[in-house]
């Protein structure tokens, strides 16, 4: 396996000694950080366990000036160092180190207190005490300390192996087909081109890979990855990554982008978070003020949209919305850290629980609701929430925002349809509940336009997902689950009760016997559908009714014919075609005494029903 661990804590409290003492490497690589000897950058080491496993050490800077690249350093790790020095105890950047690992949800961590040879032994019981009781409450809680000096290097062989036995309990690393790494370092190698570093945030590169960088939504190919300075296939998920890319210059790039595959999730231009503020920020989180939000290795700015009636304020935990200038890879289920812009200041963190935010007032409190009803530790109840507030999502949309695999998605779901919490119609799935729901206004409609319109075969389907105030998507999909369970029937674009007859209401007969009429009193130069409907603005529903029964027989151009009329020019034409081969417009005139003007859409209507076929200016029969 392949671990990334960091460390966090006060300047000068030994955290560069350790890490070279653990793995024989110097941390610092810049000059400047050599001639003051003070981390500035993040300093990169690795070294093995006593069965194979590889780590890499991310060191992080102490000083407050440089808490931003802190962040950065430990977005994507599997545990940290957390050091405190034993000559000065907890200091500010302890506090606030904790406080930033808090708030990205860090689980796993040991205490190392350094410079024990600086410290008599009650001195030392005394720092003890102080920082178990400083991380009372935190994910430090409980945790493992440990002593280190650097002069000797007591205490170190411990340190390894709390380390080994900690790591060793990570045995797997999902979604495997979501990967995503957040740069920290890119430069460009003679011979090699671009080269990006950071840790993998989630699932695995492999040489070959076409990927996607964001923002800027950019392209390259992986044309070879390393890992602590060795050649690798493929990169893993929670290990230090170096990518050579090609396909993209290394000026394109800069800390916080992020690379991903394409054809996956591109990120986001809003957000909604549970959020926390610091209780020792003395900062209120306002509506529209901006921050600084850091993803990842990313540093965005971002407005916060705040509900009406929230007060988010030092200690308190709420819901908002943060809204970036750009589009950014995030997730469902990240933790980020909010600071002010200026002074950089640490405001609080939380966790992403929606992207993509539809655009509602302050006052929504239904939007409001749905965000509290998020929870993003429970597969199911994520989904559940997310389609019962769309009211339908098609599959390949569920939790496309999420670091879910296809697998786990597909698990849940299938687990979901069979305890009926959802009901799968097409390729869409709903909640049961309110499809029944959606299921029965459907069928009350059709119920109610065949009772308005009882001569009518049955109403449009477009029309009919027109007058719902769903998702069209969604409607259409109820729509066909209800034709496919017979509980609807659909005749071409048409939808109706599958028992339903088209009848005429008594005042509608006594018009039809007039349309009749129509026909009879000039038998060769019968009324047109124009002609009829403008009789009565009630004759288009009676001359639907004619035609729908074959009672009459509509002809291109909106011509009409008798249907016993139709069936004895279709019989006569038939014959005459099988007696010579073909027949010509100018034949009907002379067999029937219909003018080109019906002899063009009679043959037209043959054609259209496959019993006749143009050959020049003749018919012959069609097959």
């Amino acid at each position: 396996m392949l671990y990334t661990i960091a460390t966090a804590g006060h300047i000068d409290h030994g955290k560069s000694s350790l890490v070279r003492a653990l793995t024989g490497m110097d941390p610092d690589r810049l000059p400047e950080e050599k001639s003051r000897e003070m981390t500035i950058e993040l300093g990169f080491a690795w070294f093995s366990l006593p069965d194979g496993s590889e780590v890499a050490i991310v060191d992080v800077p102490g000083h407050e000036r440089f808490v931003d690249a802190m962040i950065t350093g430990v977005g994507s790790i599997d545990m940290v160092m957390f050091v405190v020095a034993a000559d000065d105890g907890w200091m500010p950047q302890s506090q606030e180190h904790l406080e930033i690992l808090d708030l990205l949800g860090t689980e796993r961590g040991m205490l190392v207190i350094t410079k024990t040879d600086m410290a008599d032994a009650d001195w030392l019981q005394l720092v003890k005490d102080d920082v178990s009781e400083k991380v009372s409450g935190t994910f430090l809680d409980g945790a493992p300390m440990l002593t280190f000096s650097a002069v000797d290097n007591s205490g170190l062989d411990d340190i390894r192996a709390t380390i080994s036995s900690t790591l060793e309990k990570i045995t797997t690393r999902s979604h495997p087909d979501l990967p995503r790494l957040y740069a920290d370092r890119v430069f460009s190698m003679a011979g090699h081109g671009t080269v990006v570093t950071g840790t993998m945030r989630d699932g695995m590169f492999s040489v070959g890979d076409e990927v996607r960088i964001i923002p800027g939504n950019l392209t390259a190919r992986v044309k070879s990855i390393q890992t602590h300075k060795k050649k690798r296939d493929e990169s893993q998920a929670g290990s230090r990554v170096a990518l050579n890319l090609s396909g993209v210059n290394h000026n394109d790039l800069s800390r916080g982008s992020a690379i991903t595959r394409t054809k996956l999730y591109d990120g986001a231009s809003s957000i909604a978070v549970r959020v926390t503020i610091s209780p020792n920020s003395g900062i209120d989180l306002t509506h529209n003020r901006m921050v600084k939000l850091m993803i990842g290795t990313a540093k965005v700015n971002a407005r916060a949209f705040v509900f009406k009636d929230d007060r988010l304020k030092p200690g308190v935990s709420g819901i908002c919305e943060f809204h970036f200038e750009e589009r950014v890879l995030v997730r469902i289920g990240d933790r980020f850290i909010i600071r002010l812009p200026t002074p950089d200041i640490l405001v609080g963190g939380g966790i992403v629980i929606d992207t993509d935010c539809t655009r509602h007032s302050r006052s929504d409190k239904k939007s409001r609701a749905y965000y509290e009803r998020i929870d993003v530790d429970n597969i199911e109840s994520l989904i559940e929430t997310q389609v019962s507030w769309l009211t339908g999502v098609k599959a390949q949309d569920i939790l496309h925002s999420s670091n879910l695999s296809r697998t786990d998605v597909e698990a849940a779901l299938a687990n979901m349809l069979d305890s009926g919490i959802l009901t799968k119609a097409g390729d869409m799935f709903c909640q049961t509940q309110q499809f029944d729901t959606h299921s029965q206004k459907f069928v009350d409609r059709v119920s109610k336009f065949h009772e308005q319109y009882p001569a009518r075969r049955g109403i449009a389907r477009a029309e009919l997902i027109s007058r719902s105030n769903l998702d069209p998507d969604v409607s259409d999909a109820v729509i066909g689950k209800l034709i496919d369970d017979d509980i609807l029937s659909a005749s071409g674009a048409l939808v109706h009760l599958p028992d339903h007859l088209p009848k005429l209401k008594p005042e509608q007969e006594s018009l039809r016997g007039d349309i009749i009429a129509m026909f009879e009193s000039d038998p060769k130069n019968p009324p047109s559908r124009k002609q009829a409907e403008g009789k009565s603005f009630a004759m288009k529903d009676i001359l639907n009714f004619m035609i729908d029964g074959g009672e009459l027989v509509e002809l291109p151009g909106g011509l009409l014919l008798q249907g016993a009329e139709f069936e004895r020019l279709k019989a006569d034409m038939i014959a005459r075609i099988e007696q010579n081969g073909k027949i010509a417009v100018s034949e009907i005139r002379e067999m029937f005494g219909f003018s080109r003007k019906y002899g063009v859409p009679i043959l037209e209507k043959l054609d259209s029903m496959g019993i006749t076929k143009r050959v020049g200016d003749h018919r012959v029969l069609a097959g």
